[in-house]
């Protein structure tokens, strides 16, 4: 089965990606060439970092400690960010 996952980017513009189930977000969005994710998805950076509409954001799960601690770094955090290594598709 294909799937596929709609994003928005920073600048407004729709893309739809290709998806596989077993991937993290982060990896999906960075072969789409959207995010760095920098550290590979083990929760060590913050270049993964993606906001989730109240919808999505209460399916992906809660925070863990250590996602917790990288976002609230970060000046655009708002109260939808996650790290997209952090969401299993």
């Amino acid at each position: 089965m294909e799937y596929h996952l709609k994003v928005t980017d920073k600048a407004g513009k729709l893309h739809e990606v290709e998806a596989a189930e077993g991937m993290s977000v982060m990896e999906i969005l960075r072969d789409a060439g959207l995010v760095e994710g920098v550290c590979g998805g083990v929760c060590a950076c913050a270049t993964c970092h993606v906001g989730l509409g109240t919808d999505w954001f209460a399916k992906a799960g809660t925070r863990g400690d250590e996602e917790e601690m990288l976002l609230e770094e970060l000046p655009e955090m708002q109260d939808g960010s996650r790290l997209g290594c952090q969401i299993p598709f």
